[in-house]
């Protein structure tokens, strides 16, 4: 299957969003949580995430659930916060 390139690039901290919806035309309720990444990377002291995260939606057609699949899309995630001392 074809991948999708999007970019997303957050440089102020108030444009963060909570959840990155998935592209794909085939997915239902699809994404991942970019806010559950950034809420670790601060409880860890972690400055810089590099990592894959993959979508948390499904394909097929949700009043048959036998025709449910998971959604094959990945999202690769970089992130990098500058963390004040607390």
């Amino acid at each position: 299957r074809q991948a999708w390139k999007d970019e997303l690039h957050i440089a102020q901290r108030d444009a963060v969003r909570e959840h990155i919806d998935c592209h794909n035309p085939l997915c239902q309720n699809g994404g991942f949580s970019l806010g559950e990444i950034l809420r670790e990377m601060v409880r860890n002291n972690q400055p810089d995430f590099i990592g894959t995260n993959f979508c948390t939606g499904q394909e097929g057609d949700l009043e048959v659930p036998d025709s449910l699949h998971s959604c094959q899309t990945r999202f690769e995630v970089q992130a990098h916060l500058r963390l004040r001392n607390r």
